[in-house]
């Protein structure tokens, strides 16, 4: 794997985001089971101020995978210079066919993301939290999603080896030089014999003729 500062800062912050969607995806599944906002019992009360504290963390975590996204792309875009002939964020994705993939999962989970947040501030913002399940459920499919994501990214970058790249375009640029000289002999060796044959045809005309 590459050791670049965004890299790191990009499978850190992913995995810390993972981590709390987790978290709050198993807290998902007691509010699918148990939430019922009509009720005055003491467990529901719990759960209300529980379920809005991890709401209001989740959303600050997913809207940092919203820029997470943004940051990969900007990242691959500023290590194209490690590989020979790449010439932006194409070029690095090329270096390894998961790239794309990647970048593919990264997108879905920047749109999966932004849903949610908007999910969230709309529940939020009204008195008897209409959207709680819809918006937990939804986190039970960002999960996974993001847990896809992170372990694409981390295929992609611990794949990438700009020394063998290197080394193979070195390889490509001394080889004409390498191969020259047989082609030069080839040349030399092929001109000697059409001069011989030069040399017999007209020997044997003269044989003719005679």
């Amino acid at each position: 794997m590459i050791l670049h500062p965004g890299i790191l800062a990009l499978i850190g912050g992913s995995s810390l985001v993972l981590a709390m969607t987790l978290y709050a995806a198993a807290l998902g599944l007691r509010v699918l089971a148990r939430w019922d906002y009509d009720s005055h019992a003491e467990g529901q009360l719990a759960l209300e101020r529980r379920t809005y504290l991890i709401s209001t963390i989740v959303n600050y975590a997913l809207g940092f995978q919203i820029l997470s996204s943004l940051l990969f792309i900007f990242t691959l875009d500023d290590i194209h210079g490690l590989f020979t002939g790449a010439m932006c964020a194409t070029g690095s994705l090329n270096a390894n066919p998961i790239g794309w993939s990647a970048l593919l999962a990264s997108l879905v989970t920047l749109l999966a993301c932004g849903i949610w947040v908007v999910l969230n501030q709309i529940d939020q913002g009204s008195e008897d939290y209409p959207l709680v399940r819809l918006k937990y459920g939804a986190l039970l499919l960002v999960a996974p999603l993001l847990g896809l994501t992170l372990g694409l990214q981390i295929a992609y970058f611990r794949g990438l080896r700009p020394e063998i790249i290197r080394a193979l375009s070195r390889i490509a640029d001394t080889a004409p030089q390498l191969v020259a000289p047989f082609l030069d002999d080839i040349k030399q060796r092929v001109d000697r014999l059409d001069a011989t044959e030069v040399a017999l045809a007209a020997e044997l005309s003269e044989k003719v003729e005679t």
